[in-house]
């Protein structure tokens, strides 16, 4: 399930920045400037991986589907406890036009912590995204320029994900 969840979430979260970005328009060369802050080209590749996906996969699963998640469980009910923990990651990732997105990918994991009581999978999930970014960044691929019918199917395929996992 998170190996399905992994392509097609970030598709799906891509499509969720495009929505956001038809009423809150970023301009495109701050996207630009953000990749290049972010990718630098002067970094070997093994270290931008361990930086970029397998760092902040551990520390902030830990952080947010660990700590946050399990200090606010007894507060809040499962979709209520979803939505707080992924809006204060979004808001954690500070760069306005990202914080749609990346709460997204926030509620995301901690559901996936939630139907499976562990934080492993979303550590699994958080890497492979981010390194799946990392690597279509690298090949020059663009998710952001998929017709509509991409993200669609692509959703169909993150419940399929889903339903994996919740089974």
């Amino acid at each position: 399930g998170v190996l399905l969840a992994i392509p097609s979430g970030l598709v799906v979260a891509t499509g969720v920045f495009r929505l956001a970005n038809l009423v809150f328009p970023v301009p495109e060369r701050m996207l630009e400037q953000f990749g290049a802050d972010v990718f630098p080209k002067d970094i070997p590749l093994w270290q931008l991986v361990f930086f970029i996906s397998i760092l902040p996969a551990v520390c902030e699963e830990i952080a947010f589907r660990g700590t946050l998640l399990y200090g606010l469980r007894r507060k809040f009910r499962p979709v209520t406890l979803a939505l707080i923990v992924g809006v204060i990651f979004g808001f954690f990732h500070v760069a306005l036009f990202r914080i749609l997105p990346t709460a997204f990918l926030g509620v995301v994991l901690t559901a996936m912590a939630l139907m499976t009581g562990s934080i492993l999978p979303g550590m699994v999930m958080h890497a492979g995204n981010n390194g799946l970014s990392l690597w279509l960044a690298e090949t020059g691929f663009a998710t952001g320029k998929l017709g509509w019918p991409w993200y669609l199917a692509a959703a169909g395929v993150f419940a399929l994900a889903f339903a994996i996992l919740y089974h």
